[in-house]
């Protein structure tokens, strides 16, 4: 099994109202905060939206708190850095893509997994065949450009 560092749920925001750095959710007393129903996002971040701590509008798609963010109706809305960037490159002019960025600072990070089933003899070569191209993809810088490239809707558009 391979562990890449591969979804972080971010906040984003608009520039002109920058996030301040945050470390716990407290930090953001008093923000009004955009969630997508039916996310789970975390127990402290439900917790936080219940005690007042920020005050919580709901919406029924990202997309939609992605708008409200860009009118100015809610400070931040956490939104994986991926599908956050691909909502906007791909429904927002550039300027507007531009006067919105993201925290450092994830509300969520998580792992994305490479398996291969023990039962079978190929899953050791196919493991270090992997773990070679990886090694080599990360020594070029290959693999942060690849990275950036996702983030920031490279792959999103077809050649």
């Amino acid at each position: 099994m391979i562990l890449l560092p591969l979804k972080k749920t971010v906040f984003f925001y608009r520039k002109d109202k920058p996030l301040k750095l945050w470390s716990t959710l407290s930090d953001l007393k008093g923000l009004s905060v955009g969630a997508t129903i039916g996310y789970t996002y975390t127990k402290d971040f439900w917790d936080a939206a219940t005690q007042g701590v920020f005050s919580l509008s709901k919406t029924s798609k990202d997309i939609g708190n992605m708008k409200k963010l860009v009118a100015g109706r809610i400070d931040i809305f956490p939104a994986g850095m991926v599908q956050g960037n691909t909502l906007l490159n791909e429904n927002f002019t550039p300027e507007i893509v531009n006067s919105i960025d993201f925290s450092e600072t994830p509300l969520v990070s998580t792992t994305g997994h490479l398996l291969f089933p023990k039962s079978k003899e190929s899953s050791q070569k196919l493991l270090a065949v992997f773990n070679k191209g990886l090694a080599k993809l990360k020594k070029s810088g290959e693999l942060e450009k690849m990275y950036n490239s996702l983030i920031t809707g490279g792959y999103d558009k077809a050649p």
